[in-house]
């Protein structure tokens, strides 16, 4: 037997191309193979012979092989040796193999089975990404650690058996293992990449045996068949959406040692009726529990100081809610949407009340504000339809800093309950003025103040409402009385002399709304003599009724106008001074008749 020499060289023996190197063989890159490989333990080449010990990287990547049978004396493999080898079914690995690199057999979409080496220790990085047709594959008793992606997009993977000794299970593992059923997570486990079990759409069951501390960032994320979770004793802190999109969770017991729930941890778990939070979590992040929808109540624990943005928004069967007195702030949006809140004590030493924080609690009915709070958001009550009463600790509305939007358009209905004596500094300052009833501590009701009636006149071809409150807005309806249909001219003359009724009443910020003014606009004929000539011209004219007397505006200075009751009675007359009379109508109750010219415009006395 011929020994091997010292020189590298590159020889291609029986199809597959080698590195020579001393007396050892590399498989190194092949091109344009097809079919079963076979690799045998030794070449010979030129009269010397070489034992193969190593499968360089890529040897094999992207070749249309259907089969390979490594020697056992080969104990390296590089990395990406066989990746997108897409027609690959079958591999059979050599015992002597301790870790098998990064993408070994990425992208092999027909791999079936694999026979893996006793002795191995790891599999690197994206070992087995996307081995579509894999169903199952048994790792050695000796391997302690999985890349990360290792097994990621494997659809059809079914089980994993993971070894007692494992410790290390790298990002995104068994990403989208759509088929994935149940995992045993081994007492030696100390480390979980983030999102290990991402998408995992068929795991029903997390079995914990071991020595976890965390949980990192999306680890279950959308399982959306687990059911329910034992976290072990060791875990103190459940990363970001960690649990999010579970949406068949029921139920989630947490150790007693945990401290920390990061942001949207259990966001989306719609199933979740019930959770049990430790005493010793002091940190509950923005959206931990959003839209957790089946969610009924929530004791939150002792050392929590704060609860952050949308932590539990869209509750929507959120009942109820126990805050420690530990609470200093509710950051924004903290419960909206939450529909079946219907009262919360609110703890003596919360300062802060973040915008939007109970917006759409529509099913709220009374909040006690107390005198620790120094801040109320924008909108942080806005939209409580059912809000009935608002209680405020406060001697000066200036100790709390707010803004005029707080509480949305809650103002008609809502009473506000404020100390003894300061029902003056209240109805002067926003939002409080708004409101229409305040109740003092003593039980006191201080009535509201109803806006002025508004006046409705008629000048300058334009129709005019005023109102003695400042700052009033307008409210009114317009309709014809006199209009006709269907009727009858002997001589095809209709004098057009439209009667509309006009309806109005004023709101104003902070008074409740105005009695309703009524009054009757015609279009007459003017009776203006200049020179023995009438112009015939057509003008409006307004009459209305207030406190037991009738107004009429639209007519020309010192023009005659006359009252009188249905009997035909006069009542009163007048001529008009700066366009308007003001005319009364005695003691008459009812109609009376106003007489502007040849027209008689029918009104009813009010006498509010």
């Amino acid at each position: 037997m011929t020994l091997a020499g010292s020189a590298q060289e590159t020889a291609t023996i029986d199809g597959i191309t080698y590195l020579l190197d001393g007396d050892k063989a590399s498989v190194m890159q092949q091109k344009g193979l097809t079919g079963d490989i076979v690799i045998p333990e030794t070449v010979w080449y030129e009269g010397d012979v070489y034992t193969v010990t190593t499968v360089q990287s890529n040897a094999f990547s992207g070749n249309d092989i259907t089969g390979v049978v490594l020697p056992n004396t080969v104990t390296v493999m590089g990395s990406s040796c066989f990746s997108s080898c897409s027609k690959l079914v079958s591999a059979d690995l050599p015992d002597n193999i301790t870790s098998l690199g990064g993408s070994s057999f990425s992208f092999c979409y027909s791999l079936k089975s694999v026979d893996l080496p006793e002795n191995l220790v790891s599999l690197g990085d994206m070992c087995f990404e996307r081995c579509y047709m894999l169903e199952a594959i048994e790792l050695p008793a000796g391997v302690t650690s999985l890349g990360s992606a290792c097994f990621s997009g494997c659809d059809r993977l079914k089980t994993i058996s993971l070894p007692k000794g494992i410790t290390e299970l790298g990002y995104q593992c068994f990403y989208a293992c759509k088929s994935l059923t149940s995992v045993i997570l081994p007492a030696s486990l100390t480390t979980m990449g983030e999102s290990c079990f991402h998408s995992c759409s068929s795991l029903g069951s997390v079995k914990f045996e071991g020595s976890l501390t965390e949980l990192k960032k999306r680890c279950f994320y959308h399982c959306t068949s687990l059911e329910s979770i034992d976290i072990p004793q060791g875990v103190r802190e459940l990363g970001e959406e960690c649990f999010s999109g579970c949406t068949s969770l029921t139920s989630v017991s947490l150790p007693d040692g945990i401290t920390d729930l990061r942001s949207s941890c259990f966001s989306g778990c719609t199933a979740l009726q019930a959770i049990t939070l430790p005493n010793s979590i002091d940190n509950i992040e923005s959206r931990c529990f959003e839209s957790c929808s089946a969610l009924e109540s929530i004791v939150v624990p002792s050392g929590v100081t704060r609860l952050y943005e949308e932590c539990f928004s869209y509750c929507s069967k959120l009942a109820s809610v126990t805050l420690p007195e530990s609470i200093e702030k509710l950051y924004e949006y903290c419960f909206s949407n939450c529909t079946s809140l219907s009262g919360i004590t609110l703890p003596a030493g919360l300062k802060n009340i973040g915008a939007g924080c109970f917006r759409n609690c529509s099913g709220l009915t009374s909040i006690l504000l107390p005198r620790s709070v120094e801040t109320l958001g924008s909108g942080s009550f806005s939209d409580c339809t059912y809000l009935a009463d608002v209680t405020c600790q406060w001697d000066d509305p200036d100790e709390v800093s707010t803004s005029n939007f707080v509480f949305g358009d809650i103002y008609t209905e809502c009473r506000l309950h404020v100390p003894t004596g300061t029902t003056a500094l209240y109805k002067v300052k926003e939002p409080w003025s708004g409101f229409k009833f305040i109740i003092e501590e003593d039980g006191q009701v201080v009535d509201p103040v109803r806006c002025a009636t508004p006046t409705i006149a008629y000048a300058d071809n334009s129709l005019t409402f005023g109102c003695a409150t400042e700052g009033a807005e307008y409210h009114y309806t317009i309709s014809a009385s006199d209009a006709v249909e269907g009727a009858y001219s002997a001589d095809g003359k209709v004098a057009l002399g439209a009667a509309y009724d006009i309806t109005v009443y004023a709101s104003a910020h902070g008074y409740l709304n105005s009695e309703e003014a009524k009054a009757v606009l015609c279009f007459i004929d003017a009776t203006l003599n200049t020179a023995g000539i009438n112009l015939g011209e057509r003008r409006g004219v307004v009459v209305s009724s207030h406190g037991g007397s009738i107004t009429v505006s639209g007519l020309a200075d010192g023009e005659q106008v006359a009252l009188y009751s249905v009997g035909g009675m006069m009542l009163s007359a007048g001529k008009a001074s700066a366009g308007s009379i003001t005319l009364s109508a005695g003691r008459t109750d009812g109609v009376v008749l106003v007489k502007i010219a040849d027209r008689s415009i029918k009104i009813s006395v009010n006498r509010q």
